[in-house]
């Protein structure tokens, strides 16, 4: 049994959903995840059985930055090597960081990806920068494209007593199980007064942003934080809490959803974790709407595959998330299904439900069933431009479409 992660209490805690995955070999964790809220300060987190080892197996080996063809620059620098809406994401903190960080400030972006906030940074006037990173790909992108230091590694590879004035975490906690552990060691490497800055998804407002049903509920998110629940926990492990922001990011073309940044100053005296019943049974209150509307949403998914499908074979070009709850819904016509296809080389050679992922270069002409829908609310666009290249002659359909 997973401990809460902010406050470390064991067994308290409100099961708010349990969603059946087809889980494929090399995702760890059960066929099921499980999202709890914990009764005695809020947070919310997953309990699927993962150890931190096998998720950063995982994020190395499968990770959607370490996929260079999702890239529209490829290897090459620029900024054109990140979608536009993670582009404006990173600007907006970027913008975060200059409002509370001198531009002389020695600046660590822990899982900085391609490296886009260090570029953003130094468009900024910034100009000792550095980054960690755990995969090769996003490494070289950073490294031999855009000439930045960066290093392949992990949160466990900061070295040095107090040599940065800001580490930055930005979409990282919500993937990290030992939270302290991680904060403690950001800790150490801050020199006094430094400033941790903090990015997450807000859970707190989930419910208000569904593209995707239970899009946030996923092998990869294990915690979720509200504002006030986020900011408890920080300062619980010596921070002061000096700005928060919430904002929309975007998860894709026209897709906000909520986050939340903020700046904790480097301190020596912890904070106890006090999350009022009130604020606790907010947080619990929101996640347990988003499950909701996230199944009505389904429900209505299963009424248009059904549609969309009747009594064809059909296929499914994509097998991310989405799809790995999908295969699972009672209403799904397993018995119709007989391709799966991705054009991820990080997903090939997966198998779910008992189908292989494959990519779409290697399915032969006759293997394209009548119906091929779209695994994605974002990739609908992408993907039917890619069969239309390949003369594929399925009918592309979107199941989130009416």
């Amino acid at each position: 049994m997973r401990p809460c992660p902010a406050c470390g209490i064991y067994g308290h805690r409100t099961l708010v959903v349990g969603i059946p995955l087809a889980r494929p070999k090399g995702v760890p964790g059960n066929q099921e995840t499980r999202v709890y809220t914990c009764d005695a300060c809020g947070m919310g987190f997953s309990d699927d059985g993962v150890t931190q080892s096998a998720l950063d197996e995982y994020y190395a080996q499968m990770g959607k930055y370490g996929d260079l063809g999702m890239y529209a620059g490829g290897d090459e620098g620029g900024l054109d090597t990140e979608a536009p809406w993670e582009l404006s994401r990173a600007q907006a903190l970027a913008d975060f960081i200059a409002a509370h960080a001198p531009t002389g400030a020695r600046v660590m972006d822990l899982g900085c990806s391609t490296g886009t906030l260090l570029v953003l940074l130094g468009e900024r006037g910034f100009n000792n920068m550095s980054g960690i990173e755990p995969l090769s790909g996003a490494v070289r992108i950073a490294r031999d494209g855009r000439g930045l230091d960066v290093s392949e590694g992990w949160i466990t590879t900061l070295e040095g007593d107090g040599v940065y004035d800001v580490i930055v975490m930005s979409h990282v906690l919500e993937h990290v199980i030992g939270i302290h552990e991680a904060l403690a060691l950001v800790h150490r490497a801050l020199a006094p007064g430094g400033l941790l800055v903090v990015e997450v998804p807000d859970s707190h407002r989930f419910d208000q942003y569904v593209h995707i049903p239970d899009q946030d509920f996923n092998t990869e998110h294990i915690n979720h934080f509200s504002p006030i629940i986020l900011s408890a926990l920080i300062e619980s492990a010596r921070y002061e809490c000096v700005a928060m922001q919430e904002g929309i990011a975007g998860a894709g073309p026209a897709h906000p959803y909520p986050v939340v940044r903020g700046a904790w100053r480097r301190a020596e005296r912890a904070h106890p974790i006090d999350v009022s019943p009130h604020d606790r049974g907010t947080h619990r209150s929101a996640l347990a709407s988003y499950a909701d509307v996230s199944e009505e949403m389904f429900a209505g998914i299963d009424a248009r595959t059904r549609e969309l499908v009747g009594a064809t074979d059909f296929g499914i070009w994509g097998a991310g998330q989405f799809t790995m709850k999908w295969l699972r819904r009672e209403a799904f016509p397993a018995d119709q299904l007989t391709l799966l296809v991705d054009s991820a080389a990080s997903r090939g050679g997966l198998r779910l439900l008992g189908h292989d992922v494959v990519a779409p270069s290697g399915v032969q002409d006759d293997e394209w069933p009548p119906v091929m829908l779209a695994g994605s609310a974002y990739a609908i666009a992408a993907i039917s431009d890619a069969a239309a290249r390949m003369g594929i002659t399925s009918r592309i359909a979107s199941p989130f479409e009416s």
